[in-house]
């Protein structure tokens, strides 16, 4: 009797192989806990086999794959040994296995996977994974040896450790510097996680305190003024906080994106379902897509906020916003811009630019009008200017002029129709759908 042949497994996985076998780390850490217990073994195992895998041999691989003997299994652990297990195989095999670890655990099929990344995704994702090129372990160590919290850091860590799922905000500055501990472990955690993002692990509720945090604490999350405000030999503490500030608002948007994204892909997937990209940003209920409107405006980009029922008109006259008719030419004559732009500052609501159903061409030049009333508002405004006292004072031209609801200001352009007026520079703006 012959020998038998033995079966000749691959000698290397390719990076579409390799892929799948990252990405499934997310899918099956269900618990977020950044480890894999022996239930999350067993059933990756059992999906990548088809079938029920024996938990003996599962104890035993479990086992063989606790390199350090702490009784989890990491992130490194888990990709080496799953690597030892497919190089068994021959490539079609492989192929097979991979195919079937690709579509999750049981439960992972009801969330929804984009027919592609969107445009907005690919942007925010961009920033997203520049986190583990710019933000250092040693500039984490930089902050953390501080005795007390540098300014705003407490509200920026917080809402750091609230979308990583650390546990509820803290205000307690030692907890935080342990938090910042974490070094190269953080890093990666940082930049890796849009993909608990993908996977549908991060509930919306984890960005509701992030939200409110952004639009209370808006200077907290302005990079700009931790770099100006650490210099010299605490460079490296502004750097951080900067980063850890860029990282929460980009991940924001990259949420919004992918929910926006799922949106389209279930239209698309429905009878009668629509084709082609998105034209906002972020589709969203009328209770979140204002305070997505307010955040933007916090980081420098103009909201549109397309309002194709009037819902967002509606809710904004009632919360006492200026509603300006763009079509409507005096409007925008220097004094009568003055005027409102002031009484909206003043009184800290936001000054809404109503397009109605203007064509991109046709949309009223603001940037040009707010350009004559003092040259550089528009930048001003946009950096932040309307909630600064002694600017309003002197732009009005009167010192006893007083501010109410500080951070509360904002310019939104509003339009029924998918319009971007063609004055807005290129990546100086926000769509946002309102339904």
């Amino acid at each position: 009797m012959g020998k038998k042949k033995k079966v000749k497994g691959i000698k290397k996985l390719t990076d579409e192989m390799i892929q799948i076998v990252e990405n499934a780390w997310y899918q099956y850490d269900e618990d977020g806990s950044e480890t894999l217990d022996f239930e999350e073994v067993l059933t990756i195992m059992t999906t990548m086999h088809g079938e029920e895998f024996p938990e003996e041999d599962c104890k035993e691989l479990y086992e063989k794959m606790d390199d350090d003997g702490d009784k989890k299994v990491s992130y490194t652990e888990y990709t080496k040994h799953i690597e030892k297990i497919l190089k068994k195989h021959p490539a079609h095999t492989v192929d097979e296995m991979l195919a079937r670890l690709a579509k999750g655990p049981p439960g992972s099929e009801e969330w929804v996977k984009r027919d592609a990344r969107s445009e907005e995704e690919e942007k925010a994702l961009r920033g997203l994974q520049a986190v583990k090129y710019l933000l250092k372990p040693e500039m984490l160590d930089s902050l953390r040896r501080h005795h007390d919290a540098p300014k705003h850091t407490t509200v920026v860590c917080n809402a750091a450790m609230g979308l990583l799922g650390v546990g509820k905000a803290h205000n307690d500055w030692h907890t935080i510097q342990h938090w910042l501990k974490g070094g190269e472990d953080l890093v990666w955690k940082l930049s890796s996680f849009h993909k608990r993002i993908d996977c549908g692990q991060v509930p919306d509720m984890a960005f509701k305190p992030v939200r409110k945090a952004i639009v209370d604490t808006p200077d907290a999350f302005r990079a700009d003024k931790f770099l100006a405000a650490h210099t010299g030999h605490h460079a490296a503490t502004g750097q951080c906080a900067a980063q850890l500030a860029n990282w929460v608002l980009i991940c924001v948007r990259y949420f919004d994106a992918v929910r926006t994204n799922m949106e389209i892909t279930l239209q698309n997937q429905s009878a009668g379902g629509i084709a082609g990209p998105s034209f906002a940003a972020a589709v969203l209920p009328i209770r979140d897509a204002l305070p997505k409107a307010l955040e933007s405006w916090h980081v420098h980009k103009v909201p549109i906020l397309y309002d194709p029922k009037g819902l967002a008109t509606q809710i904004l006259k009632y919360k006492k916003a200026k509603v300006v008719d763009a079509v409507d030419p005096r409007h925008f004559f220097k004094d009568a811009l003055l005027t409102v732009l002031c009484s909206c500052m003043e009184q800290g609501v936001p000054l809404v630019i109503n397009y109605a159903e203007a064509s991109s061409a046709d949309a009223a030049d603001l940037m040009t009008a707010l350009e004559g009333v003092q040259p550089g508002l528009y930048t001003a405004l946009l950096e932040g200017k309307g909630g600064d006292a002694a600017f309003v004072q002197a732009l009005k031209g009167d010192p006893a002029a007083s501010l109410k609801n500080v951070g509360q200001f904002a310019i939104y352009l509003l339009t029924q129709v998918q319009c971007v007026p063609t004055w807005i520079p290129e990546d100086g703006y926000v769509t946002i759908e309102v339904r």
